[in-house]
């Protein structure tokens, strides 16, 4: 026996055991420094492109187009169902009514009302501010325009005809507080009601009052600020507190 094989030099080496099962893929063996900053921009760029969802900045990529229709169709129609929810009453007219009168929202302001009026002719156009109280009680005929800050509030039954104009701040009601009894407060005597029917091709100036019980004729002109309390006739201008016949359209 030799001094080497004495020592163990020349006897082979045990094997170590290796890992079990398949380990981490192993990265390209590249030398020295060089390699080492690669294998770190690899990682990085695969970092980045994993938090942005795998499409980058790239406005381009169908991941965000797809998004971007999503959103676009998605949230007008939860606009629309949290109005519906919200239960279509005043406080949803009122909402409506505030917001500046973008296509948008002149589309939802007609869309609601045809819902909840008692009757709606097409081509209605509604301006901001313009608050119908009671719509159950409400008709309205074809292309009626209604311009803004007007109230219109039907304690009984008000029917407007076709192509009526409505200037800003109308007001419209038909009803009164009863006021006879000197003992109660007035706001606790009620209500006296009447029917209100304003025919078509009428023009309401700005300002001007309806009040109950009264008809106004096809064709027939109120001027800004008058305060209608009896019948207007047909293709008649009346004005005044209270409102008087002053001329006949037409009529030099």
């Amino acid at each position: 026996m030799t001094l080497e094989d004495r020592n163990g030099i020349g006897a082979p080496q045990p094997s170590q055991p290796g890992p079990v099962g398949p380990g981490p893929p192993s990265q390209p063996n590249l030398p020295g420094r060089r390699g080492r900053a690669e294998r770190g921009a690899g990682d990085a760029r695969r970092t980045a492109t994993a938090s942005r969802g795998g499409a980058g900045n790239n406005v381009h990529s169908p991941r965000v187009s797809k998004r971007r229709r999503y959103w676009s169709r998605a949230i007008p129609t939860v606009a629309w169902s949290s109005i519906r929810a919200f239960g279509g009453g005043i406080a949803t007219q009122e909402l409506l009514a505030s917001l500046p009168s973008w296509q948008l929202v002149c589309r939802s302001r007609r869309v609601f009302l045809q819902r909840r009026l008692r009757s709606c002719g097409s081509d209605l156009d509604v301006s901001q501010g313009a608050i119908f109280e009671f719509p159950e009680r409400i008709d309205l005929g074809d292309r009626v325009f209604v311009n803004r800050g007007t109230l219109i509030t039907a304690r009984t039954d008000i029917h407007i005809g076709d192509d009526v104009l409505i200037g800003p701040y109308v007001v419209i009601n038909s009803g009164d507080h009863n006021y006879s009894d000197l003992i109660q407060p007035i706001g606790s005597q009620g209500h006296r009601v009447g029917p209100i029917i304003i025919g078509s091709d009428v023009w309401l100036g700005a300002h001007c009052v309806i009040l109950r019980d009264v008809k106004v004729g096809d064709g027939a002109v109120v001027a800004a600020g008058a305060v209608v309390i009896d019948d207007v006739p047909p293709h008649t201008l009346v004005a005044g507190v209270p409102a008087v016949p002053k001329k006949l359209r037409g009529a030099e």
